[in-house]
């Protein structure tokens, strides 16, 4: 008798564990799958000194660390985004085991900025940026991505003080294309 009673408690175990694991595939099956390197949507639910949270409607918020969120240093969070802000985010890191989906708006925007930049650089268009920063030989303009611009291409003449220059925007013609620099 031992044995029967062993077995149906068995039995009663099995299903159990299998209603946990239907249950689980049911919970899984309601979130969309998402993968390193998608694009998505998602909403500002957060914003802190260090990051953003996003609702992307998957199991948990998606985090953005601070060094994601823009390519520029020395950026107040919040003056980059705002609660209920609808953001393209592009998937970065995936933990299952912790939950945690790692978010990048900088990667996002810069595959976007690519793609309108290699058709302004096709089309010979002329563009408008804000110069970020000075660097050894130039500028650093911020079109979505990072552009430099040659020291001797700023202006006609001699520029001695190039720092003159932050903050303001300028027009500009791509005459060099390369996402690999």
């Amino acid at each position: 008798m031992d044995t029967e009673v062993q077995a149906v408690e068995n039995q009663e175990t099995e299903n159990q564990e299998m209603d946990q694991a239907n249950e689980m595939e049911k919970m899984d099956d309601m979130f969309p799958t998402i993968n390193p390197g998608d694009v998505i949507t998602g909403k500002v639910v957060q914003v802190s000194a260090d990051e953003v949270l996003v609702d992307i409607g998957y199991k948990s918020e998606g985090r953005i660390p601070l060094n994601e969120l823009s390519f520029r240093s020395n950026v107040k969070p919040e003056e980059l985004v705002a609660v209920g802000d609808e953001i393209q985010v592009k998937v970065w890191k995936i933990d299952e085991g912790e939950g945690t989906v790692l978010l990048s708006r900088r990667r996002a925007e810069a595959e976007k900025s690519w793609e309108k930049l290699e058709a302004a650089y096709e089309n010979g268009e002329i563009l408008e940026a804000t110069v970020a920063q000075t660097v050894k030989g130039g500028l650093l303009v911020d079109v979505g991505v990072r552009g430099f611009i040659p020291a001797s291409h700023v202006s006609r003449n001699f520029v001695d003080d190039l720092d003159a220059y932050i903050g303001q925007t300028l027009r500009l013609k791509i005459i060099e294309f390369d996402r690999q620099k």
